[in-house]
This record gives structure tokens, C-alpha cells and sequence, in this order.
């Protein structure tokens, strides 16, 4: 069903303020990878916290975004379906590469902070996601030969670092065990 012109107009302007936003998002996301990846090879999780809640918030935005172009439909304007794959897929690019640096960094690290496992865990879930994006059709003409291997890649130094970095739960049971045996 053809939505009526003026609500059309609406949500098409929506949309395209939403992917202004969305733009912004990417670059400010982009901007924190360096620091992230500096601030983890030193041991300090900061600025790769504020870099994760920047892809939390891209993520909002997306999800604004793909409701109003799931209203406008696939056909009425393919501008603006373009341009939001294109956002996109310049993000998966950017979040690929920012992780192969990031983990790369770390994978030099000897030592893990406390709890880091959880971390890790989540970020692997994190590239499996992005590693179906980057199949997706919309997204073929964007996704470089090399993103692929660097996902495959990062995700492995990913799972290498998980094995070793320490778990909340074992500082729970250190702690457990501790108590039982001072009683």
C-alpha cells in the first residue's frame, strides 16, 4: 500500500536526518579505534568501552533508520536506501579493521585485566555478526577482497586472547576458596 504523499515526504525527511546522524556516528566510532587500540595494549579498557557504546548508539540509529525505509519501501527511493547501505558498509569496513588493529594490540599483551573473558566473549559475538553482514547482497560492492581474511583474522586473535584472559567467575571462586580456607 502507497503511502499517502505528504506522509511519504515525512518519513522520507526523517530518514534522511536519521542518516545525517548516522554519518556523524560512524566518524566519531572511527575516531575512538585509535585510542582503543592504544589504551588496550597498555591494559586500560576506557577508551575501547566508549568505543563499544559508540557502535551501541550506531546501532539505534540503524535500526530508526531501517524502519523508515522499511515504510517508504524498497522502490520509492533507492537514494536513500544507497546511501544507508553505503553508511554501513563503510562502518563494517571501519569495524573490521578497527578490530584487526585493536586485538593485534592486545594479542602482544601478557596480561589480561580481571574479567576481560566476558569481554572478549561478547566481542566475538560481535564479528560473527559482522561476519554475516558482510555476505549480505547489499553489501557486496562495498566489502573489500582483504575484509574478509581480516575478520577471519581478528576473530581468531580474538578467540586465542579469550582463552587466556582471566573470567569474573574465576575471581569469584578465588575468593570462595580463599574463605573456606581461613575457616
Amino acid at each position: 500500500m502507497a503511502l499517502p504523499k505528504r506522509a511519504a515526504h515525512k518519513i522520507h525527511r526523517e530518514a534522511e536526518g536519521f542518516l545525517v546522524s548516522l554519518q556523524q556516528q560512524i566518524e566519531t566510532a572511527k575516531a575512538l579505534t585509535a585510542s582503543a587500540a592504544a589504551d588496550l595494549a597498555a591494559g586500560a579498557f576506557q577508551s575501547y568501552q566508549r568505543y563499544r557504546e559508540a557502535l551501541n548508539s550506531i546501532a539505534g540509529v540503524t535500526a530508526l533508520i531501517t524502519d523508515r525505509l522499511d515504510e517508504i519501501g524498497p522502490k520509492a527511493d533507492t537514494d536513500v536506501h544507497q546511501r544507508f547501505h553505503r553508511a554501513i558498509g563503510d562502518l563494517l569496513l571501519a569495524e573490521i579493521d578497527a578490530s584487526l588493529k585493536i586485538f593485534l594490540s592486545l594479542a602482544e599483551s601478557e596480561t589480561l585485566p580481571l574479567g576481560s573473558r566476558e569481554l572478549f566473549e561478547e566481542e566475538l559475538g560481535h564479528l560473527l555478526e559482522r561476519r554475516e553482514m558482510a555476505d549480505r547482497p547489499e553489501y557486496a560492492d562495498i566489502i573489500r577482497p582483504d575484509t574478509r581474511a581480516h575478520l577471519d583474522q581478528a576473530r581468531t586473535i580474538v578467540e586465542e586472547i579469550t582463552k587466556r584472559a582471566p573470567g569474573l567467575i574465576e575471581l569469584s571462586r578465588a575468593r570462595y576458596q580463599s574463605r573456606r580456607n581461613k575457616h
